[in-house]
């Protein structure tokens, strides 16, 4: 994994969420604080789930050529792979 993808992927949502927590903490918890707070949690989580969704879509395409190969496994030797003959 490179430099930017886990920049991406951790440090980015990580440290959006801390400038919230930050930002709440030194407005001594005034409606800016928390508008800030809200803001940024909020932007980090959403970068966070983003790229959490798009793993799991993209983990999908490993299961769909797992199946094309067992089926052509299958069209080959006439049983699928994992059954014992």
């Amino acid at each position: 994994m490179s430099i930017w993808t886990k920049l991406w992927r951790t440090w980015l949502p990580l440290t959006l969420c801390v400038i919230g927590v930050a930002l709440l903490i030194v407005k001594d918890f005034s409606a800016f604080g928390v508008d800030a707070f809200a803001a940024f949690v909020g932007a980090g989580s959403s970068v966070w789930l983003t790229n959490v969704l798009w793993r799991m879509g993209i983990s999908g395409n490993q299961d769909r050529d797992d199946e094309e190969d067992a089926r052509q496994y299958l069209a080959l030797h006439g049983h699928w792979p994992d059954e014992h003959r």
